[in-house]
């Protein structure tokens, strides 16, 4: 990437010099003479995320907020009921999946019947394709006495069409993949 940015401030520099027709320019370059240092953890820092193009775009996520990076709010995610089911969800720290990955959402069915779960419509939807292959990955863990089974739906926003589901139980009090 360095050579391509060299490549083009020479060839600028050359194209200038000839929109002048005439003029006779002189480039000294002097490699014995660096310039300031220049940190090794500046890169990307010029990195313009423009609509999203980063996140979303460059690692061709669809779920918006998938680290749950606020700690006091789960942005872009919404509970989800079912059935006369009542509950919570918040976003913990106290149970981190690594160093990196310090919170996670927390659902928390109090009480009724049905179930309780969160959403999430990605960047402006989810820009899914008839017969695609899409893989879900995310690590779970429940909490000491939980044993009810864990759904993953793709489906639309108001629920009544359910394109792909699975679901599993076994959890234990360990994250787990």
């Amino acid at each position: 990437m360095k050579h391509k940015s060299i490549s083009f401030l020479c060839a600028a520099m050359m194209l200038a010099v000839a929109a002048r027709g005439q003029s006779t320019a002189t480039v000294n370059i002097q490699v014995d003479q660096p310039g300031a240092a220049v940190s090794s953890n500046l890169f990307g820092i010029f990195f313009e995320e423009i609509n999203f193009a980063g996140e979303g775009g460059i690692y061709a996520e669809m779920v918006r907020n998938r680290t749950f990076y606020n700690p006091t709010n789960a942005v872009y995610w919404t509970l989800v009921t079912q059935g006369s089911a009542v509950g919570s969800m918040s976003v913990a720290a106290n149970q981190p999946l690594n160093t990196n990955l310090v919170n996670s959402l927390n659902l928390t069915f109090a009480s009724g019947t049905g179930s309780v779960g969160a959403g999430n419509s990605g960047f402006w939807g989810l820009a899914v394709q008839t017969n695609a292959v899409y893989d879900l990955n995310f690590y779970a863990c429940a909490a000491s006495g939980f044993s009810g089974a864990v759904a993953a739906r793709l489906q639309s926003t108001n629920g009544g069409t359910v394109y792909a589901q699975t679901s599993f139980s076994g959890l234990t009090t360990n994250w787990q993949h």
